[in-house]
């Protein structure tokens, strides 16, 4: 899940290690008011040629990767204590509540409250029926577009694995292109029409998974992420092919922002959102 550079060696390591430090503070209080000026000081380089490794290294900008984790904190918030919008809001650094809800709107799939309640509507047994009734679908379709990925998962892996095609910044596609799976380890995913390129993004949930884990994914989660765009010809029956190997997050990638139930519920069936 590394990014490509042309460092030698012991570069690309003292540049891990310096935006490593910055990532580490960040982590701490995604809510503290930090500047870049401040992290490239910790990271000891200019506050440009930090911007520059920083992004070579996480595929975004320092910004991008605060307000993912500030809005990965939110999520925990909304889930684990009964705290009011608002004050979740303020908690991870953000003044102004229209702003904190459409970028949680935009990153996340819903709306602060509407993530909560749909947390709430889907504990156990809930997000378990959702799940069974996804695993025993039976889809039949003739795409002139696919995706075929081979996964690499842990010899000891026994759990779901959820895999979809998102855009360039890690946003669903509309409408859903998903598929949950339990024992097979390649996955065809049909491309609708109009799309001419994705990333695909595959996670394992391992036996037993708790249903908040699914709102919230755990760090140590297996995961995996195409590193480059696939592209879709739109040739009839054109396919294009990608491995991918799930394993353990590192310090420099993201955390899934997606509801990951929300794209269950609207692939499945649109009445559960009604």
């Amino acid at each position: 899940m590394q990014r490509a550079t042309q460092h030698r060696p012991e570069t690309l390591e003292a540049h891990r290690s310096a935006v490593g430090r910055a990532i580490q503070l960040m982590r701490q209080d995604p809510g503290a008011t930090l500047d870049w000026t401040t992290l490239a000081e910790i990271a000891c380089m200019s506050r440009y040629h930090f911007l520059r490794i920083f992004e070579g290294l996480t595929g975004v900008s320092p910004h991008r990767f605060l307000i993912a984790l500030r809005i990965e904190s939110a999520k925990q918030l909304l889930l684990e204590t009964a705290m009011e919008v608002n004050d979740v809001c303020l908690a991870v650094g953000y003044s102004s509540l229209g702003t904190f809800t459409r970028v949680f709107r935009e990153l996340v799939g819903v709306a602060p409250g509407g993530f909560r309640q749909l947390a709430q509507k889907l504990a156990e047994p809930g997000l378990q029926l959702l799940l069974a009734e996804h695993l025993n679908r039976r889809i039949h379709f003739y795409p002139r577009n696919a995706l075929r990925a081979e996964l690499q998962v842990p010899e000891t892996f026994v759990g779901n694995i959820f895999a979809g095609l998102f855009n360039a910044q890690l946003q669903p596609l509309t409408p859903p292109t998903l598929s949950l799976m339990r024992q097979s380890r390649t996955v065809c995913m049909p491309v609708a029409g109009g799309i001419t390129e994705a990333r695909l993004l595959a996670i394992g949930f391992p036996d037993p998974v708790q249903a908040h884990q699914y709102f919230l994914p755990d760090r140590q989660l297996p995961l995996a992420v195409s590193p480059a765009m696939a592209t879709f010809p739109g040739e009839p029956s054109a396919t294009s092919s990608i491995f991918l190997k799930l394993q353990t997050p590192g310090i420099f990638d993201l955390p899934l922002m997606t509801c990951l139930p929300l794209m269950l519920l609207k692939a499945v069936d649109t009445k559960h959102l009604e």
